[in-house]
């Protein structure tokens, strides 16, 4: 069965970095980013939630009801290959009672005498034997012709009570349950973000780490790309301190950034197969090519997408996670202009403060008198 039919979890998407970034004080990217990070994380994870509950629920359900439709379809195929094997026993019995009923001719006796009376043959012991032996295979012949005879009747009944119990009962109402919880999720879906419940959900959201639900089954980077920016510890410039803090701080937002960014790539990967696939389709076409109910037919071709659909589904995700990298790709473009505006920054006050200092120092040349302070040592 389908991967989504069997309650897969690692290839759903999952982006609690967003979280972590909405944590950080001050929050680099505006007054409202901290509840837009932390909201998009949530709706994506409550998604996520709900399509591996479908699966695990509905589609996991579903592919055991199907599997459960096998039984009654064996008990029929068992009944036609015993009349099968009926047949072919009766063949055989036929084919050996053929050959003993026609043995060899024994020598022809002697012609009587003119006037005489043919002499009344006695039938010989090989002749006995052979009449037995034929009376015996035409009993084994009427045997095996009613256990054929039975074997066909009950393949004829089985197979077709069989075939009617998986077409118009078992078959049916498994898709017809599939379907409704299906159709339970879609519209949970739908009606998320107009749910007064859903703020409620948002806010229990609450991942530790940047990592925090991501799948073994994802390749998620532990690190981001390193700015390799100096954080002039040593400096004691007196706004050295606040330019730490700001490339710290822009720092953590490009991390969190690049990590969704990360997460977002690997989750298009599965977009193929995170919906259906062509051999599944192909798998509910035949399958409804064997059933005889009309409103079992129906129901068969609509379980998966229709044609066409799913190309749409995967390009329309596609497109939005290819939007979604590039805001990030930008984002961090702007990270980066500012992360060089700071250090910018510290060097020119570097210098500035370096100006001052030869300044005092000239000062002081010209008048000894005048106090050193502690920035000037």
């Amino acid at each position: 069965m389908h991967r989504t039919m069997s309650g897969v979890k690692n290839d759903t998407l999952h982006l609690p970095s967003l979280h972590i970034w909405s944590q950080h004080t001050p929050c680099i990217g505006g007054p409202t980013a901290p509840k837009a990070l932390h909201n998009a994380a949530a709706h994506i994870n409550e998604l996520s939630t709900l399509l591996v509950e479908l699966r695990t629920l509905v589609f996991k359900q579903y592919a055991q009801d199907l599997l459960d439709c096998k039984a009654p379809i064996r008990a029929g195929i068992d009944a036609i290959n015993s009349y099968i094997e009926a047949e072919e026993a009766l063949s055989q019995k036929m084919a050996k009672l053929e050959k003993a009923g026609h043995p060899p001719s024994a020598a022809p006796a002697p012609a009587p005498a003119e006037g005489e009376a043919p002499a009344e043959e006695a039938p010989s012991s090989a002749d006995t034997a052979a009449a037995d032996k034929v009376s015996k295979l035409q009993a084994d012949v009427d045997a095996a012709a009613k256990d054929a005879a039975t074997a066909k009747e009950n393949a004829m009944r089985i197979a077709g009570e069989s075939h009617t119990k998986v077409s118009t009962e078992q078959l049916k109402s498994a898709t017809e349950k599939m379907m409704e919880g299906r159709l339970k999720y879609v519209n949970l879906v739908a009606k998320l973000l107009s749910e007064p419940s859903t703020e409620r959900i948002f806010d229990n959201y609450r991942p530790t780490s940047s990592l925090s639900g991501i799948s073994d089954g994802l390749t998620v980077a532990s690190k981001a790309f390193d700015f390799k920016v100096d954080l002039f510890q040593k400096d004691s410039t007196a706004h050295s301190a606040e330019v730490t803090t700001f490339m710290e701080t822009i720092k953590q937002a490009d991390l969190e950034a690049e990590l969704a960014k990360k997460q977002v790539v690997n989750f298009t990967k599965n977009l193929a197969t995170i919906f259906t696939s062509d051999q599944l389709q192909e798998a509910f076409t035949q399958l409804a090519e064997t059933v005889e109910d009309d409103a079992t037919k129906t129901l068969l071709a609509e379980v998966p997408p229709a044609p066409g659909q799913q190309a749409e589904f995967v390009s329309a995700a596609n497109a939005a996670c290819t939007d979604f990298q590039l805001c990030i790709e930008n984002f961090r473009a702007i990270l980066l202009a500012r992360m060089n505006d700071a250090k910018a920054y510290h060097e020119t006050g570097k210098k500035l403060s370096s100006a001052k200092n030869n300044l005092a120092k000239k000062e002081k040349a010209a008048d000894p008198k005048k106090p050193i302070t502690n920035a000037e040592r």
